[in-house]
């Protein structure tokens, strides 16, 4: 009986998680993420967790609780397997304030890590999310741009890159299923060097991964996670 209390708990916690946290994940053969999830809260915390490919089909889930203070670690390779697919959204529901952080691997060496410190948010009056990123397309390093959507439906993206005169130097537009992640490799959409920001339009949330590689190899990923305006037309 004690058992079954347990569980109609969790699952009652699960079905009124009002918060998403939510990261960028690659589990890649030779690349992985460790993604570290604390509670900071002075009471015990609830959270699911799910993990998306980037087609935005569940390849896991669990729900767990965490003590004050306590960290879990999720080897997402060692979780879900190694795949060409296996890379996009991460997923965290919770109710408690919780602290997120993203170990990326390559050959199990630790060659970036982000901090993911507030959940998804959400404008009741806004038409259009903004988000931004810097960029640069140069030869000893170049950019790419992983965009995620979280929501439970379809979401329409505009993307617009300027160089550091503000000229415009590449748009694109399409739409994201559920779920569903895209990625720009911008060394093969721009045709020059340059350097400036990468300008996202949404009419829904979304989540960017910024990845910057040097000689070819990646050696940063920022989540973007906090747009920089809304507006309502």
């Amino acid at each position: 009986m004690k058992w079954l209390t347990v569980l109609f708990v969790l699952a009652f916690v699960v079905l009124t998680f009002p918060s998403n946290y939510a990261l960028y994940y690659t589990a890649f053969p030779q690349q992985n993420t460790g993604i570290l999830i604390t509670n900071v809260y002075d009471e015990r915390a609830y959270y699911r967790i799910e993990i998306y490919d980037s087609d935005g089909y569940k390849l896991w889930s669990d729900s767990r609780r965490l003590d004050p203070y306590v960290t879990d670690f999720i080897d997402v390779a060692e979780t879900v397997g190694t795949d060409e697919y296996n890379w996009g959204l991460a997923l965290i529901k919770s109710d408690e304030l919780l602290y997120i952080g993203a170990m990326y691997m390559i050959d199990e060496e630790v060659i970036a890590y982000d901090n993911v410190l507030e959940p998804i948010q959400e404008d009741e009056n806004a038409k259009y999310y903004w988000y931004g990123m810097s960029f640069h397309n140069l030869a000893e390093g170049t950019s790419g741009i992983v965009i995620s959507n979280p929501n439970n439906e379809e979401c329409s993206i505009s993307i617009w890159v300027y160089d550091s005169d503000g000229t415009l130097i590449y748009e694109d537009s399409g739409f994201l299923y559920e779920r569903e992640s895209a990625y720009f490799d911008l060394s093969e959409e721009l045709y020059a060097e340059a350097i400036g920001i990468v300008d996202v339009r949404s009419d829904l949330p979304i989540i960017i991964g910024a990845e910057y590689y040097r000689d070819g190899d990646t050696w940063e990923i920022d989540n973007v996670v906090d747009w920089y305006s809304t507006t309502p037309w």
